[in-house]
């Protein structure tokens, strides 16, 4: 289990609570490869460029599945006192 998070100048945050998995699959490594080299920056970028293999089949490069089992939004105006709401998400594992 993870929690990967997002925060904005604005304070807004996100937290996400995932169950992993690897994916060692050649088919996904590649898909997933080609999603970052292929999407619009600031987004994408090739892996190549930083990693030290140049294929997405060449190990030890794979992909990291998140599987998500609870998500917290909490904008920054909730913060400030300036009004919005918490949200919650939890996946029927979470009840």
């Amino acid at each position: 289990m993870v929690s990967v998070n997002y925060w904005s100048p604005e304070h807004d945050t996100c937290e996400e609570v995932c169950d992993t998995s690897w994916c060692l699959g050649d088919e996904t490594k590649v898909r997933v490869w080609n999603l970052y080299k292929d999407a619009p920056e600031p987004l994408g970028y090739d892996p190549a460029l930083i990693l030290v293999w140049t294929s997405p089949t060449e190990p030890p490069w794979a992909v990291l599945r998140l599987e998500p089992e609870r998500l917290r939004v909490f904008p920054g105006t909730v913060l400030l006192g300036q009004g919005g709401e918490l949200l919650t998400w939890a996946g029927p594992s979470e009840g």
